[in-house]
């Protein structure tokens, strides 16, 4: 079973209560639940919250579409990175002549 992550919209398949999970919790026995947030109503009004097990809930968060994103150049060596004098900055080459 996928495990619902904490921030998800969430629908109980028994009641059709539809709401945010806000916390999470799992207890010695195994048992998981997750404290689920409704919308306020037309006054404002918040509802009261509900824990409902895990197996109970189905994730209504959208799968996010994957996007084609250009593959990433290798090996590309910036140009302002090329030393110039074959030594390390600050050194001069000796005259070994």
């Amino acid at each position: 079973m996928k495990q619902i992550k904490v921030g998800s919209l969430v629908q109980d398949k028994v009641s059709r209560f539809i709401g945010r999970s806000i916390a999470r919790c799992t207890y010695l026995n195994g048992c998981i639940q997750h404290e689920v947030q409704a919308k306020a109503d037309e006054n404002n009004k918040m509802q009261p919250n509900l824990w409902i097990d895990e197996e109970q809930l189905e994730d209504l968060t959208p799968i996010p579409k994957t996007t084609e994103t250009k593959p990433r150049r290798r090996g590309v060596v910036h140009p302002t990175s090329k030393k110039k004098g074959g030594g390390q900055r600050g050194h001069r080459k000796k005259d070994l002549t």
